[in-house]
């Protein structure tokens, strides 16, 4: 499972000891994986959506919505040019979503 993609929804749960070592071993992958991160350090979670090579990157909250409408947005249909620098961006770039659930302080 860490090695190849999977046809269907699969969850791998991982405990990790560092923030560094979860990136150590997320960023080792190799296919576009979503991840969720469910934490009370808010500081934490960004540093992690900062630097996690994922296409996506849930705080607090599940990878329930499908991916290709959030990244690549819905505003390429109203505007030729805006959709034009949209590709030169996807071009030089990487995409990712950072969704925010609900969160407990206590």
């Amino acid at each position: 499972l860490y090695a190849e993609a999977v046809f269907g929804p699969v969850v791998i749960l991982h405990a990790y000891e560092t923030p560094d070592e979860l990136l150590r071993q997320l960023n080792c992958f190799s296919i576009g994986v979503r991840l969720a991160v469910y934490t009370r350090d808010i500081a934490e979670a960004f540093e992690l959506a900062r630097h996690a090579r994922a296409l996506s990157v849930h705080i607090n909250d599940t990878p329930t919505l499908p991916i290709d409408p959030i990244v690549r947005g819905d505003m390429q249909e109203h505007h030729m040019c805006f959709e034009d620098m949209l590709q030169r961006i996807e071009r030089l770039s990487q995409p990712k979503y950072v969704g925010f659930g609900k969160m407990s302080l206590f």
